[in-house]
Protein backbone atom coordinates (compact mmCIF):
# COMPACT_ATOMS: atom_id res chain seq x y z
CA UNK A 1 0.00 0.00 0.00
CA UNK A 2 1.21 3.70 -0.74
CA UNK A 3 1.44 5.88 1.64
CA UNK A 4 1.66 9.69 1.67
CA UNK A 5 4.75 11.18 3.08
CA UNK A 6 5.86 15.01 3.53
CA UNK A 7 5.87 17.70 5.12
CA UNK A 8 1.98 19.13 5.87
CA UNK A 9 -1.25 19.54 7.73
CA UNK A 10 -4.28 17.75 7.87
CA UNK A 11 -7.57 19.37 8.85
CA UNK A 12 -8.39 18.20 12.68
CA UNK A 13 -7.89 18.48 16.10
CA UNK A 14 -3.99 18.94 16.84
CA UNK A 15 -2.20 20.45 19.89
CA UNK A 16 1.88 19.43 19.69
CA UNK A 17 4.13 21.16 21.38
CA UNK A 18 7.61 19.53 20.23
CA UNK A 19 10.42 19.56 23.23
CA UNK A 20 13.50 20.22 21.15
CA UNK A 21 14.71 23.59 20.05
CA UNK A 22 14.80 24.28 16.20
CA UNK A 23 16.48 27.51 14.41
CA UNK A 24 16.75 28.77 11.11
CA UNK A 25 12.71 28.09 10.66
CA UNK A 26 12.62 28.67 6.86
CA UNK A 27 16.41 30.30 6.97
CA UNK A 28 14.73 33.72 7.04
CA UNK A 29 15.74 33.87 3.32
CA UNK A 30 12.68 31.67 2.24
CA UNK A 31 14.87 28.60 2.05
CA UNK A 32 13.08 24.87 2.05
CA UNK A 33 13.61 22.24 5.03
CA UNK A 34 13.97 18.72 3.97
CA UNK A 35 11.26 16.84 3.11
CA UNK A 36 11.52 13.63 5.88
CA UNK A 37 9.31 11.14 8.22
CA UNK A 38 7.46 12.85 10.68
CA UNK A 39 10.08 14.34 12.59
CA UNK A 40 10.02 11.42 15.22
CA UNK A 41 11.38 9.23 13.05
CA UNK A 42 8.19 7.10 12.84
CA UNK A 43 6.39 5.25 9.98
CA UNK A 44 2.59 5.25 11.20
CA UNK A 45 1.33 3.62 8.50
CA UNK A 46 1.99 0.45 6.70
CA UNK A 47 5.36 0.39 4.64
CA UNK A 48 4.93 0.79 0.79
CA UNK A 49 6.18 2.68 -1.83
CA UNK A 50 6.85 6.04 -0.11
CA UNK A 51 5.04 8.44 -1.81
CA UNK A 52 7.26 12.50 -1.46
CA UNK A 53 4.81 14.62 -1.58
CA UNK A 54 5.98 18.15 -1.98
CA UNK A 55 3.25 20.54 -2.06
CA UNK A 56 0.01 21.00 -0.23
CA UNK A 57 -3.42 22.18 -1.79
CA UNK A 58 -4.45 25.36 0.18
CA UNK A 59 -7.55 24.02 1.66
CA UNK A 60 -5.59 21.39 3.63
CA UNK A 61 -5.35 23.25 6.89
CA UNK A 62 -4.81 22.36 10.68
CA UNK A 63 -6.40 23.97 13.48
CA UNK A 64 -5.09 24.24 15.90
CA UNK A 65 -1.38 24.19 14.24
CA UNK A 66 1.96 23.86 17.46
CA UNK A 67 5.69 24.19 16.06
CA UNK A 68 8.83 26.33 16.83
CA UNK A 69 9.30 29.68 16.17
CA UNK A 70 12.53 31.27 16.50
CA UNK A 71 14.04 35.18 16.39
CA UNK A 72 16.80 37.85 17.12
CA UNK A 73 16.64 41.40 18.16
CA UNK A 74 19.27 43.73 16.58
CA UNK A 75 20.36 44.09 20.08
CA UNK A 76 21.91 40.43 20.06
CA UNK A 77 19.08 38.77 22.16
CA UNK A 78 17.62 35.25 21.01
CA UNK A 79 14.07 34.69 20.86
CA UNK A 80 12.28 31.28 21.27
CA UNK A 81 9.16 29.03 21.93
CA UNK A 82 6.46 27.55 20.48
CA UNK A 83 3.72 29.07 17.98
CA UNK A 84 -0.15 28.01 18.12
CA UNK A 85 -2.11 28.94 14.73
CA UNK A 86 -5.61 28.47 14.37
CA UNK A 87 -7.22 27.69 11.07
CA UNK A 88 -10.98 26.16 10.38
CA UNK A 89 -10.57 26.21 6.59
CA UNK A 90 -8.69 28.08 3.10
CA UNK A 91 -11.09 31.66 2.98
CA UNK A 92 -11.43 31.72 6.79
CA UNK A 93 -10.04 33.34 9.73
CA UNK A 94 -6.99 32.27 11.52
CA UNK A 95 -5.53 33.21 14.79
CA UNK A 96 -2.53 32.76 17.08
CA UNK A 97 -0.17 33.24 19.85
CA UNK A 98 3.44 32.92 20.68
CA UNK A 99 5.00 32.20 23.94
CA UNK A 100 8.24 31.59 24.95
CA UNK A 101 11.38 33.76 26.04
CA UNK A 102 13.35 36.88 25.27
CA UNK A 103 17.51 36.09 26.52
CA UNK A 104 17.55 39.53 27.48
CA UNK A 105 14.09 40.60 28.81
CA UNK A 106 12.03 37.40 29.98
CA UNK A 107 8.66 35.87 29.29
CA UNK A 108 7.42 36.59 26.03
CA UNK A 109 3.49 36.69 24.62
CA UNK A 110 2.54 37.61 21.62
CA UNK A 111 -1.38 37.61 19.79
CA UNK A 112 -2.27 37.86 16.35
CA UNK A 113 -5.04 37.10 13.80
CA UNK A 114 -5.80 37.80 10.28
CA UNK A 115 -7.64 35.79 6.89
CA UNK A 116 -6.96 32.96 5.07
CA UNK A 117 -7.61 32.57 1.24
CA UNK A 118 -5.96 30.23 -1.35
CA UNK A 119 -2.86 29.61 1.13
CA UNK A 120 -2.15 33.23 1.56
CA UNK A 121 -1.74 34.61 5.40
CA UNK A 122 -2.74 38.33 5.70
CA UNK A 123 -2.57 39.81 9.05
CA UNK A 124 -4.63 42.74 10.30
CA UNK A 125 -2.89 42.31 14.26
CA UNK A 126 -0.17 41.76 15.58
CA UNK A 127 0.98 42.70 18.96
CA UNK A 128 2.92 41.73 22.52
CA UNK A 129 4.85 42.35 25.10
CA UNK A 130 8.09 41.26 26.85
CA UNK A 131 10.11 42.13 29.70
CA UNK A 132 11.48 45.14 27.92
CA UNK A 133 8.52 46.37 26.43
CA UNK A 134 5.36 46.33 24.05
CA UNK A 135 6.06 44.38 21.17
CA UNK A 136 4.13 45.24 17.52
CA UNK A 137 5.08 43.52 14.20
CA UNK A 138 4.09 42.97 10.76
CA UNK A 139 3.84 39.17 9.26
CA UNK A 140 2.60 37.76 6.26
CA UNK A 141 2.67 33.66 5.56
CA UNK A 142 1.70 30.62 3.29
CA UNK A 143 0.19 27.64 3.85
CA UNK A 144 1.71 24.81 1.50
CA UNK A 145 2.76 27.26 -1.29
CA UNK A 146 4.70 25.54 -4.16
CA UNK A 147 7.81 26.87 -3.00
CA UNK A 148 7.51 26.29 0.54
CA UNK A 149 5.68 23.18 1.48
CA UNK A 150 4.79 23.52 4.81
CA UNK A 151 3.44 26.88 7.12
CA UNK A 152 5.67 29.28 6.49
CA UNK A 153 5.47 32.35 8.93
CA UNK A 154 8.08 35.87 8.51
CA UNK A 155 7.80 38.89 9.76
CA UNK A 156 9.41 42.29 11.72
CA UNK A 157 9.10 42.82 15.45
CA UNK A 158 10.18 46.36 17.71
CA UNK A 159 10.11 47.13 20.75
CA UNK A 160 7.55 50.38 20.93
CA UNK A 161 7.68 51.12 24.17
CA UNK A 162 10.31 51.40 26.67
CA UNK A 163 11.55 48.80 30.34
CA UNK A 164 14.57 48.01 31.61
CA UNK A 165 17.42 48.57 28.61
CA UNK A 166 19.43 45.12 28.47
CA UNK A 167 22.76 45.26 28.89
CA UNK A 168 23.67 44.31 25.58
CA UNK A 169 21.47 46.66 24.11
CA UNK A 170 22.62 50.09 23.23
CA UNK A 171 19.12 52.09 22.69
CA UNK A 172 15.24 51.50 21.89
CA UNK A 173 13.66 50.76 19.23
CA UNK A 174 15.29 47.59 19.29
CA UNK A 175 14.45 45.32 15.90
CA UNK A 176 14.34 41.63 14.85
CA UNK A 177 12.69 39.01 12.86
CA UNK A 178 10.45 36.23 13.49
CA UNK A 179 9.94 32.80 12.08
CA UNK A 180 8.51 29.42 12.07
CA UNK A 181 8.87 25.91 11.09
CA UNK A 182 6.83 23.11 9.80
CA UNK A 183 5.71 19.33 11.21
CA UNK A 184 4.82 16.60 9.06
CA UNK A 185 2.43 13.83 8.29
CA UNK A 186 1.62 10.53 7.05
CA UNK A 187 -1.62 9.59 5.48
CA UNK A 188 -3.23 6.11 4.02
CA UNK A 189 -7.01 5.06 3.39
CA UNK A 190 -8.95 3.74 6.20
CA UNK A 191 -10.31 1.05 6.18
CA UNK A 192 -7.04 -0.64 4.54
CA UNK A 193 -8.65 -3.73 3.27
CA UNK A 194 -12.49 -4.11 2.83
CA UNK A 195 -15.11 -7.51 2.82
CA UNK A 196 -18.34 -6.15 1.27
CA UNK A 197 -21.69 -7.90 0.49
CA UNK A 198 -24.54 -6.63 -1.89
CA UNK A 199 -26.42 -4.28 -0.94
CA UNK A 200 -24.71 -2.98 2.15
CA UNK A 201 -22.13 -0.48 1.80
CA UNK A 202 -18.46 0.75 2.81
CA UNK A 203 -17.61 3.89 3.77
CA UNK A 204 -13.58 4.83 3.40
CA UNK A 205 -12.28 7.97 4.35
CA UNK A 206 -8.36 9.28 4.63
CA UNK A 207 -6.58 8.90 7.76
CA UNK A 208 -3.77 11.29 8.78
CA UNK A 209 -1.42 10.85 11.50
CA UNK A 210 0.53 13.45 13.00
CA UNK A 211 4.25 13.56 14.38
CA UNK A 212 3.48 11.81 17.26
CA UNK A 213 1.55 8.90 14.90
CA UNK A 214 -1.67 9.79 16.57
CA UNK A 215 -4.78 9.70 14.10
CA UNK A 216 -6.57 12.65 13.02
CA UNK A 217 -9.80 13.55 11.27
CA UNK A 218 -10.48 12.46 7.38
CA UNK A 219 -8.96 15.17 4.99
CA UNK A 220 -11.47 16.22 2.86
CA UNK A 221 -9.84 17.25 -0.15
CA UNK A 222 -9.76 13.60 -1.37
CA UNK A 223 -11.08 12.34 -4.94
CA UNK A 224 -12.40 8.68 -4.74
CA UNK A 225 -12.92 6.36 -7.46
CA UNK A 226 -13.29 2.71 -7.97
CA UNK A 227 -12.79 -0.10 -10.51
CA UNK A 228 -16.06 -0.52 -11.89
CA UNK A 229 -16.43 -4.16 -11.80
CA UNK A 230 -16.90 -4.18 -8.40
CA UNK A 231 -19.47 -1.16 -8.02
CA UNK A 232 -19.26 2.46 -7.70
CA UNK A 233 -18.21 5.41 -4.97
CA UNK A 234 -19.35 8.60 -4.24
CA UNK A 235 -17.29 11.94 -3.62
CA UNK A 236 -17.76 11.43 -0.12
CA UNK A 237 -16.12 7.81 0.18
CA UNK A 238 -18.70 5.50 0.33
CA UNK A 239 -18.83 2.55 -1.45
CA UNK A 240 -21.86 0.63 -3.30
CA UNK A 241 -20.71 -2.98 -4.63
CA UNK A 242 -22.07 -4.51 -7.45
CA UNK A 243 -24.52 -7.37 -7.49
CA UNK A 244 -22.80 -10.55 -8.58
CA UNK A 245 -23.44 -14.43 -8.02
CA UNK A 246 -19.41 -15.24 -6.96
CA UNK A 247 -16.90 -12.47 -5.40
CA UNK A 248 -15.48 -10.32 -7.19
CA UNK A 249 -12.00 -8.12 -6.20
CA UNK A 250 -10.96 -4.61 -7.04
CA UNK A 251 -9.68 -1.85 -5.82
CA UNK A 252 -10.84 1.86 -4.43
CA UNK A 253 -8.85 4.49 -4.79
CA UNK A 254 -7.87 7.70 -3.06
CA UNK A 255 -5.93 10.82 -5.29
CA UNK A 256 -4.51 13.14 -2.68
CA UNK A 257 -2.51 16.38 -4.07
CA UNK A 258 -1.43 14.03 -6.88
CA UNK A 259 -0.68 10.73 -5.30
CA UNK A 260 -3.40 7.74 -5.15
CA UNK A 261 -3.31 4.95 -2.82
CA UNK A 262 -5.43 1.91 -3.05
CA UNK A 263 -6.85 -1.06 -1.23
CA UNK A 264 -7.83 -3.95 -2.37
CA UNK A 265 -11.95 -4.46 -2.05
CA UNK A 266 -13.27 -8.02 -1.83
CA UNK A 267 -17.27 -8.00 -3.34
CA UNK A 268 -18.92 -11.32 -2.17
CA UNK A 269 -21.62 -12.39 -3.89
CA UNK A 270 -25.21 -12.20 -3.31
CA UNK A 271 -26.88 -15.84 -2.78
CA UNK A 272 -29.92 -14.08 -1.00
CA UNK A 273 -33.19 -14.33 -2.74
CA UNK A 274 -34.95 -11.21 -3.05
CA UNK A 275 -38.33 -10.50 -1.12
CA UNK A 276 -41.57 -8.93 -1.92
CA UNK A 277 -41.46 -5.44 1.09
CA UNK A 278 -44.35 -3.67 -0.29
CA UNK A 279 -47.27 -3.37 -2.32
CA UNK A 280 -49.09 -0.41 -3.67
CA UNK A 281 -51.76 0.06 -3.64
CA UNK A 282 -51.94 -0.35 0.32
CA UNK A 283 -54.97 -1.43 2.35
CA UNK A 284 -57.64 1.69 2.74
CA UNK A 285 -56.18 3.27 -0.01
CA UNK A 286 -58.82 6.23 -0.86
CA UNK A 287 -56.60 8.39 -3.81
CA UNK A 288 -56.26 5.37 -6.37
CA UNK A 289 -57.22 6.33 -10.05
CA UNK A 290 -59.97 4.73 -11.37
CA UNK A 291 -58.89 5.38 -15.14
CA UNK A 292 -55.18 4.14 -15.66
CA UNK A 293 -54.26 2.99 -11.72
CA UNK A 294 -51.16 0.67 -11.59
CA UNK A 295 -50.57 -1.95 -9.22
CA UNK A 296 -46.54 -2.42 -7.78
CA UNK A 297 -44.49 -4.82 -6.21
CA UNK A 298 -41.52 -3.52 -4.53
CA UNK A 299 -38.84 -6.12 -3.91
CA UNK A 300 -35.99 -5.92 -1.44
CA UNK A 301 -33.19 -5.23 -3.60
CA UNK A 302 -32.59 -4.27 -7.30
CA UNK A 303 -34.39 -6.48 -9.62
CA UNK A 304 -33.30 -8.01 -13.36
CA UNK A 305 -35.61 -5.48 -15.18
CA UNK A 306 -34.25 -8.09 -18.44
CA UNK A 307 -36.97 -9.63 -17.55
CA UNK A 308 -39.75 -8.57 -19.85
CA UNK A 309 -43.14 -9.65 -18.84
CA UNK A 310 -44.51 -7.58 -21.53
CA UNK A 311 -43.56 -10.70 -23.63
CA UNK A 312 -46.20 -13.22 -24.30
CA UNK A 313 -43.93 -16.37 -23.46
CA UNK A 314 -42.56 -14.51 -20.37
CA UNK A 315 -45.66 -13.97 -19.28
CA UNK A 316 -47.40 -17.48 -19.63
CA UNK A 317 -44.55 -18.53 -17.50
CA UNK A 318 -44.64 -16.06 -14.65
CA UNK A 319 -47.86 -17.22 -12.88
CA UNK A 320 -49.11 -13.21 -12.70
CA UNK A 321 -52.24 -12.83 -10.98
CA UNK A 322 -54.65 -10.53 -9.15
CA UNK A 323 -58.18 -10.46 -8.75
CA UNK A 324 -60.15 -7.50 -7.66
CA UNK A 325 -63.91 -7.29 -6.15
CA UNK A 326 -66.29 -4.30 -5.84
CA UNK A 327 -67.27 -4.07 -2.10
CA UNK A 328 -70.98 -2.89 -3.14
CA UNK A 329 -71.91 -5.35 -5.90
CA UNK A 330 -69.27 -8.44 -5.63
CA UNK A 331 -68.44 -7.65 -9.18
CA UNK A 332 -65.00 -9.33 -9.72
CA UNK A 333 -62.24 -8.47 -12.50
CA UNK A 334 -59.56 -11.34 -12.76
CA UNK A 335 -56.47 -10.41 -14.64
CA UNK A 336 -53.75 -13.30 -15.26
CA UNK A 337 -50.81 -14.17 -17.92
CA UNK A 338 -53.89 -15.09 -19.98
CA UNK A 339 -55.25 -11.71 -20.21
CA UNK A 340 -52.89 -8.80 -18.61
CA UNK A 341 -51.49 -8.01 -21.80
CA UNK A 342 -55.10 -7.20 -23.17
CA UNK A 343 -55.42 -5.10 -19.74
CA UNK A 344 -52.16 -2.93 -19.44
CA UNK A 345 -48.63 -3.08 -19.45
CA UNK A 346 -45.79 -4.03 -17.14
CA UNK A 347 -42.48 -1.62 -16.21
CA UNK A 348 -39.84 -1.74 -13.94
CA UNK A 349 -39.31 1.34 -11.98
CA UNK A 350 -37.53 2.12 -9.03
CA UNK A 351 -38.38 3.19 -5.11
CA UNK A 352 -35.41 2.43 -3.22
CA UNK A 353 -33.40 0.54 -5.44
CA UNK A 354 -32.52 0.71 -8.85
CA UNK A 355 -35.16 -1.51 -10.92
CA UNK A 356 -36.79 -2.69 -7.37
CA UNK A 357 -40.46 -2.39 -8.26
CA UNK A 358 -42.30 -4.52 -11.00
CA UNK A 359 -45.64 -2.27 -12.18
CA UNK A 360 -48.82 -3.43 -13.34
CA UNK A 361 -50.80 -0.05 -15.55
CA UNK A 362 -54.54 -0.66 -16.49
CA UNK A 363 -55.25 0.80 -20.07
CA UNK A 364 -57.09 3.80 -19.70
CA UNK A 365 -61.23 2.88 -19.10
CA UNK A 366 -61.75 3.92 -22.82
CA UNK A 367 -59.57 1.98 -24.06
CA UNK A 368 -60.86 -1.51 -22.12
CA UNK A 369 -64.30 -0.63 -22.77
CA UNK A 370 -63.74 -0.35 -26.45
CA UNK A 371 -62.11 -3.83 -26.00
CA UNK A 372 -65.46 -5.05 -24.09
CA UNK A 373 -62.67 -5.04 -20.74
CA UNK A 374 -64.03 -4.57 -17.54
CA UNK A 375 -63.48 -1.21 -15.66
CA UNK A 376 -63.06 0.68 -12.21
CA UNK A 377 -65.53 3.26 -11.10
CA UNK A 378 -64.97 5.98 -9.72
CA UNK A 379 -66.03 6.33 -5.95
CA UNK A 380 -66.15 2.39 -5.30
CA UNK A 381 -64.37 0.88 -2.97
CA UNK A 382 -62.43 -2.67 -4.34
CA UNK A 383 -61.03 -5.65 -2.58
CA UNK A 384 -57.73 -7.27 -3.71
CA UNK A 385 -59.26 -11.05 -2.83
CA UNK A 386 -55.75 -12.23 -4.04
CA UNK A 387 -52.29 -11.21 -5.75
CA UNK A 388 -49.99 -13.55 -6.93
CA UNK A 389 -46.05 -11.87 -8.39
CA UNK A 390 -44.47 -13.53 -11.18
CA UNK A 391 -42.39 -16.18 -10.38
CA UNK A 392 -39.59 -16.00 -12.91
CA UNK A 393 -38.53 -12.61 -11.78
CA UNK A 394 -34.51 -12.44 -10.05
CA UNK A 395 -32.47 -9.89 -8.73
CA UNK A 396 -29.45 -8.59 -10.44
CA UNK A 397 -27.54 -11.84 -9.26
CA UNK A 398 -30.27 -13.91 -10.57
CA UNK A 399 -31.70 -15.49 -7.71
CA UNK A 400 -35.47 -16.20 -7.90
CA UNK A 401 -38.11 -14.86 -5.53
CA UNK A 402 -38.22 -16.85 -1.98
CA UNK A 403 -41.82 -16.80 -2.24
CA UNK A 404 -44.24 -15.35 -4.83
CA UNK A 405 -47.49 -14.52 -2.84
CA UNK A 406 -48.32 -11.33 -1.69
CA UNK A 407 -49.44 -11.29 1.49
CA UNK A 408 -50.74 -7.86 1.34
CA UNK A 409 -54.33 -8.08 0.19
CA UNK A 410 -56.94 -5.52 1.23
CA UNK A 411 -58.92 -2.98 -0.03
CA UNK A 412 -58.41 0.31 -1.92
CA UNK A 413 -61.46 3.12 -3.17
CA UNK A 414 -61.02 4.45 -6.30
CA UNK A 415 -60.94 8.51 -6.49
CA UNK A 416 -62.52 10.24 -8.98
CA UNK A 417 -60.77 11.74 -11.72
CA UNK A 418 -60.84 15.78 -11.23
CA UNK A 419 -58.16 17.05 -13.00
CA UNK A 420 -59.31 19.25 -16.15
CA UNK A 421 -57.85 18.04 -19.38
CA UNK A 422 -55.54 20.44 -21.24
CA UNK A 423 -55.09 21.24 -25.24
CA UNK A 424 -51.23 19.12 -25.90
CA UNK A 425 -51.20 20.21 -29.44
CA UNK A 426 -52.77 21.97 -32.57
CA UNK A 427 -52.65 21.26 -36.23
CA UNK A 428 -51.49 22.20 -38.60
CA UNK A 429 -48.69 23.38 -36.53
CA UNK A 430 -46.71 27.00 -36.99
CA UNK A 431 -44.54 26.85 -40.09
CA UNK A 432 -46.37 23.64 -41.22
CA UNK A 433 -45.98 23.08 -45.54
CA UNK A 434 -47.97 20.94 -47.57
CA UNK A 435 -51.51 21.07 -45.65
CA UNK A 436 -54.14 20.02 -47.90
CA UNK A 437 -56.41 23.15 -49.73
CA UNK A 438 -58.70 21.38 -50.53
CA UNK A 439 -60.86 20.19 -47.58
CA UNK A 440 -58.02 21.20 -44.63
CA UNK A 441 -58.38 19.80 -41.49
CA UNK A 442 -57.72 21.67 -38.38
CA UNK A 443 -57.09 19.82 -35.35
CA UNK A 444 -56.71 19.93 -31.30
CA UNK A 445 -55.19 17.16 -29.64
CA UNK A 446 -55.63 16.92 -25.62
CA UNK A 447 -54.04 15.01 -23.40
CA UNK A 448 -56.63 12.50 -22.39
CA UNK A 449 -59.50 10.87 -23.89
CA UNK A 450 -62.72 12.95 -23.81
CA UNK A 451 -66.48 13.10 -23.59
CA UNK A 452 -67.16 12.35 -27.67
CA UNK A 453 -71.15 12.96 -26.67
CA UNK A 454 -70.21 16.88 -27.31
CA UNK A 455 -71.51 17.61 -30.53
CA UNK A 456 -70.45 20.76 -32.28
CA UNK A 457 -72.36 19.84 -35.17
CA UNK A 458 -75.52 20.97 -32.90
CA UNK A 459 -76.26 24.07 -33.26
CA UNK A 460 -77.12 25.27 -30.07
CA UNK A 461 -73.78 23.47 -28.80
CA UNK A 462 -71.93 24.97 -31.40
CA UNK A 463 -72.78 28.51 -30.25
CA UNK A 464 -72.28 28.02 -26.69
CA UNK A 465 -68.55 26.99 -27.32
CA UNK A 466 -66.74 30.36 -28.62
CA UNK A 467 -65.28 28.42 -31.37
CA UNK A 468 -63.09 30.25 -34.02
CA UNK A 469 -60.62 30.48 -36.29
CA UNK A 470 -59.56 33.04 -38.19
CA UNK A 471 -57.17 32.86 -41.99
CA UNK A 472 -55.39 35.75 -43.39
CA UNK A 473 -53.57 34.94 -46.56
CA UNK A 474 -49.86 36.08 -46.16
CA UNK A 475 -49.15 38.04 -49.19
CA UNK A 476 -52.99 40.12 -50.01
CA UNK A 477 -53.99 40.35 -46.05
CA UNK A 478 -57.39 39.31 -47.51
CA UNK A 479 -59.20 37.45 -44.40
CA UNK A 480 -61.33 34.74 -43.47
CA UNK A 481 -63.00 34.58 -40.03
CA UNK A 482 -64.56 30.65 -39.34
CA UNK A 483 -67.01 31.20 -36.02
CA UNK A 484 -70.27 29.59 -34.45
CA UNK A 485 -72.41 32.06 -36.59
CA UNK A 486 -70.79 30.00 -40.01
CA UNK A 487 -69.03 26.90 -39.06
CA UNK A 488 -71.54 24.17 -39.85
CA UNK A 489 -71.62 26.24 -43.82
CA UNK A 490 -68.23 25.85 -44.12
CA UNK A 491 -67.66 22.17 -42.71
CA UNK A 492 -68.29 19.75 -39.69
CA UNK A 493 -66.50 18.77 -36.58
CA UNK A 494 -65.29 14.80 -35.80
CA UNK A 495 -63.56 13.07 -33.00
CA UNK A 496 -60.53 11.16 -33.67
CA UNK A 497 -58.30 9.23 -31.68
CA UNK A 498 -54.95 10.07 -31.85
CA UNK A 499 -53.20 8.94 -28.54
CA UNK A 500 -55.96 8.01 -26.76
CA UNK A 501 -59.50 7.29 -28.20
CA UNK A 502 -61.53 10.32 -28.59
CA UNK A 503 -58.47 12.61 -27.81
CA UNK A 504 -58.41 14.82 -31.11
CA UNK A 505 -61.20 17.33 -32.40
CA UNK A 506 -60.85 18.04 -35.85
CA UNK A 507 -63.01 20.28 -38.10
CA UNK A 508 -62.69 19.67 -41.83
CA UNK A 509 -63.24 22.05 -44.16
CA UNK A 510 -66.47 21.19 -46.74
CA UNK A 511 -64.57 20.31 -50.62
CA UNK A 512 -64.00 23.17 -52.53
CA UNK A 513 -66.41 22.90 -55.16
CA UNK A 514 -68.92 22.77 -52.55
CA UNK A 515 -67.98 25.94 -50.76
CA UNK A 516 -67.73 27.51 -54.30
CA UNK A 517 -70.87 27.02 -54.90
CA UNK A 518 -72.27 28.12 -52.06
CA UNK A 519 -70.40 31.39 -53.03
CA UNK A 520 -68.18 30.77 -49.81
CA UNK A 521 -64.41 31.44 -49.84
CA UNK A 522 -61.96 28.82 -50.47
CA UNK A 523 -58.01 28.01 -49.59
CA UNK A 524 -55.39 28.26 -52.64
CA UNK A 525 -53.20 25.73 -53.41
CA UNK A 526 -49.14 26.72 -52.58
CA UNK A 527 -50.21 29.78 -50.24
CA UNK A 528 -48.79 30.73 -47.15
CA UNK A 529 -52.05 31.51 -44.61
CA UNK A 530 -51.44 33.03 -41.43
CA UNK A 531 -53.89 31.93 -38.17
CA UNK A 532 -54.51 35.21 -36.81
CA UNK A 533 -56.65 34.19 -33.76
CA UNK A 534 -58.00 30.83 -32.72
CA UNK A 535 -60.48 29.98 -29.62
CA UNK A 536 -61.03 26.25 -28.96
CA UNK A 537 -64.39 24.98 -27.54
CA UNK A 538 -65.00 25.73 -24.52
CA UNK A 539 -67.46 23.55 -23.52
CA UNK A 540 -65.33 20.26 -24.32
CA UNK A 541 -64.81 17.94 -21.10
CA UNK A 542 -62.82 14.42 -20.88
CA UNK A 543 -64.58 11.21 -19.86
CA UNK A 544 -64.88 11.59 -16.22
CA UNK A 545 -66.99 15.05 -16.70
CA UNK A 546 -63.77 17.81 -15.77
CA UNK A 547 -64.21 20.77 -18.40
CA UNK A 548 -61.21 21.94 -20.98
CA UNK A 549 -58.51 23.99 -19.06
CA UNK A 550 -58.86 26.70 -22.48
CA UNK A 551 -56.22 29.05 -21.78
CA UNK A 552 -53.08 26.51 -21.54
CA UNK A 553 -50.87 25.50 -24.73
CA UNK A 554 -53.37 27.44 -26.93
CA UNK A 555 -51.22 29.37 -29.29
CA UNK A 556 -53.33 31.89 -30.81
CA UNK A 557 -51.29 32.41 -34.12
CA UNK A 558 -49.32 30.87 -36.44
CA UNK A 559 -49.35 30.13 -40.06
CA UNK A 560 -48.70 27.29 -42.51
CA UNK A 561 -49.03 26.47 -46.15
CA UNK A 562 -51.08 24.90 -48.53
CA UNK A 563 -49.74 22.11 -50.92
CA UNK A 564 -49.32 22.50 -54.70
CA UNK A 565 -50.15 25.30 -56.47
CA UNK A 566 -51.80 26.72 -59.57
CA UNK A 567 -55.51 27.03 -60.78
CA UNK A 568 -57.74 29.84 -60.52
CA UNK A 569 -60.31 29.10 -58.18
CA UNK A 570 -63.56 31.55 -57.75
CA UNK A 571 -64.00 33.12 -54.33
CA UNK A 572 -60.49 31.73 -53.06
CA UNK A 573 -59.29 33.54 -50.44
Amino acid sequence: MKRFLGTGIGIGALALIIGLMLAGCGGGGGGALPHVPNSLGRTCVAPGTAVRNSTRAAASLISPYAGYWTGTFSAGDTLSGTITLAISNDGSTFSGSVSGTNSSCGPVSISFSGTVSNGVLTFTSFSGSDGCGAISGSMSGSIYSASSPYISMRGSLSHTSQGPLPANASAYPRQGTIQCIQINTDAAISPQTASVTYPATQSFFITVYDDGCNPMPAWTTVSWSVDSAIGSITGSGVFTPVSSSGAVQGYVYATFQGHTDKVLVTVNGDTTAPTISDTVPSNGAATVAADGPTFKVIFSESMDSAVNLNDSATLSASGFGIALQRNDTGGTISINSSNALAYGVFSWMTTTNTNDTLAFTLKSSAVLEAAGLKTLKAGRTYNITSWTAPSNVTDASGNALSTTGVSATGSFTASADTTAPQVSSLWPSNGATNVASDQPQFRVYFNESMDHTVNLNNSATLSASAFSITLQKASTGASLTIDASNALAYGSFIWMSTTYDNDTLAYVLKSNSVLTGLGLKVLEPGTLYNITARTVPANLKDQAGNALNATTNIPTTGSFTTQGGGGMLVGRL
